[in-house]
């Protein structure tokens, strides 16, 4: 029976790599006439005090660039010295090599620092001689053995280490990322002994077998991963860890050179899907956010193409596409303030009939735009219209329940009276209301208002503790809990930004089954949204934006 001996790889904080290197890339202090101070000692195991020969000895200036000044090797005795120094301020590094047995013990920023910046710093007066004995920690390893679900194994796996101390990540990261071409990978590592959480990363997320990125122990979040601890000189071996395949997920990117193409691409692929229904398009202004809002789920209801434009002038692009689509009525999201008469007298030059919704204020024209495309509905999702993370959160799931998104003042007492009316018997009808967003931003007294609504059975509030979260809690209510269809979709929008998200929410609701429609970072996924992906067996992704807005860090679903 053939044994695999796991190869050991020695872990180095990246700050103390950079002053191993120092020598390298870094030049020496300009040359001066030798001083008369010096600096001497010894480098001893600690326990033991064995003596190590052969361990580098530099001294640096204080202050970034690293700036080396000189330099010495420990002999049979441990012992060093660098001499001729001027008087000043100084920082020491010790430096064990790569290969054994030196490599068994930690380098170190003296007095055992991991970084530059955390260095003792020496005072040195002129002529003085100090001395500096250095003891150094055995290193810690830390032993992997991971097998891939099913036994594939077609990845690059490269195992994060971070050292973890009083809740503070300290920045270990590496293992170089190798290819995982048996069915199991063995590894270990070198670590300073300290309290640890490991991490599991494909580096190839988009290969033919690509696994979720995951902590020990089997969890995907940082806050529920186990610490590991270990002492000097000891060895911590992981209990086999068996990675999760994540499946074969494609992507595809929607974007133009700005937030108005990017618009028209999206309204472009509403052809992949059948072509959107009906005779409608909706033209709401792509730098400005509240009358905006209401428009998208109000378009996704008509499996209508939402288009941006500027306020004072109607993008050629967006003109080509009405062109294009020739549809037989378009609906302007707010008045004149925010949509010119001069960009409906060139909508106008190119379709029949165009009409303006628009009310004294953000809230009578999300009304008004709720009004013209719903004559009833069982659902109604309530978000501020003081901001827009919240609102566009809703916008797909809205679309997914036929519903409408109304936006109130959340700092307000109550929800106001043509809010209520709107909502209750008299008007839609509405049986259950979502409010998108905690109370920060819808108050208790707005929800207990809408409790009272004579139709309304169902009040659920449903907010986390930012909009990434909460974007992720309304897609879990409403998508998880319903038939998603057998190939499933999901549209990724920069958080940060209400144009891409505005624009995607009706394509999202065109898919089969409808798709949900994630805010998130420009650059990763949040781990909790892929943990959803699992659930909802997401095949497919498009991305809302061009590299500007969503780096390949969120294509290639990487976790945050």
């Amino acid at each position: 029976m053939t044994q695999t001996r796991p190869l050991r790889r020695r872990f180095l904080p990246l700050a103390v790599l950079a002053g191993v290197l120092g020598s390298l890339i870094i030049a020496p202090a300009a040359a001066h006439a030798a001083g008369t101070a010096s600096i001497s000692g010894t480098v001893t195991a600690a326990g033991s005090g064995t003596p190590l020969e052969g361990v580098a000895v530099q001294l640096y200036l204080p202050t970034a660039p690293l700036t080396l000044v000189g330099s010495d090797t420990t002999d049979s005795s441990g012992a060093y010295s660098i001499p001729d120094l001027d008087a000043g301020t100084y920082k020491l590094f010790i430096y064990t090599g790569a290969l054994p047995p030196l490599s068994d013990y930690q380098s170190e920023w003296y007095p055992s620092g991991n970084s530059f910046a955390s260095a003792t710093t020496f005072d040195l007066a002129e002529s003085e001689a100090l001395q500096v004995d250095a003891e150094l920690e055995a290193e810690a390893t830390i032993s992997v053995n991971v097998v891939g679900e099913n036994g594939q194994s077609d990845a690059t796996l490269q195992v994060y280490i971070y050292g973890y101390d009083a809740g503070v990540y300290t920045g270990y990261a590496g293992g170089g990322g190798r290819t995982w071409d048996t069915p199991t990978f063995v590894d270990s590592y070198s670590v300073p002994a300290g309290t640890y959480r490991v991490r599991f990363v494909d580096q190839r997320p988009d290969g033919p077998n690509s696994y979720r990125d995951e902590y020990y122990d089997d969890v995907f979040s940082a806050e529920d991963a186990v610490d590991i601890t270990v002492g000097p000189g000891e060895t911590f071996a992981l209990p086999t860890v068996t990675l999760s395949t994540l499946g074969p997920v494609t992507n595809q990117r929607l974007a133009g050179a700005n937030r108005y193409e990017t618009a028209v691409a999206v309204s472009q692929q509403f052809d992949s899907f059948g072509g959107a229904e009906g005779s409608y398009v909706y033209v709401a202004n792509g730098a400005n956010y509240p009358d905006a809002l209401s428009a998208g789920p109000a378009a996704a209801h008509r499996n209508a193409p939402l288009l941006l434009t500027e306020g004072g002038s109607l993008p050629t692009a967006v003109r080509n596409e009405l062109i294009r689509l020739q549809p037989e009525t378009v609906i302007i999201a707010g008045g004149t303030a925010v949509v010119s008469n001069s960009v409906k007298s060139a909508i106008d030059a190119v379709v029949d009939t165009v009409v303006r919704i628009g009310g004294a204020n953000r809230y009578e024209t999300s009304r008004l735009l709720v009004e013209d495309a719903f004559p009833s509905a069982e659902n109604a999702f309530i978000a501020t219209g003081a901001n827009f993370p919240d609102a566009l959160a809703a916008t797909a799931a809205a679309a997914k329940k036929s519903a409408p998104v109304i936006l109130v003042d959340g700092t307000a007492s109550s929800a106001p009276s043509a809010t209520r009316s709107l909502i209750g018997s008299s008007g839609l009808g509405v049986t259950d209301v979502y409010i998108a967003g905690g109370t920060a931003v819808v108050s208790n007294g707005v929800k207990a208002s809408l409790e009272g609504i004579d139709s309304v059975e169902n009040v659920t509030r449903l907010g986390g503790t930012d909009r990434y979260a909460t974007s992720l809690i309304i897609n879990e209510e409403v998508f998880v809990t319903q038939d998603v269809g057998d190939d499933a979709n999901a549209f990724f929008a920069v958080g940060t930004g209400f144009a891409d998200a505005l624009a995607g929410a009706p394509l999202a609701s065109a898919q089969p089954g409808s798709a949900p429609l994630f805010t998130v970072p420009r650059n990763c996924v949040p781990e909790d949204v892929l943990d959803l992906f699992a659930t909802m067996n997401v095949e497919k992704i498009w991305l809302l934006g061009g590299t500007a807005v969503l780096t390949n860090g969120v294509r290639n679903l990487s976790s945050c």
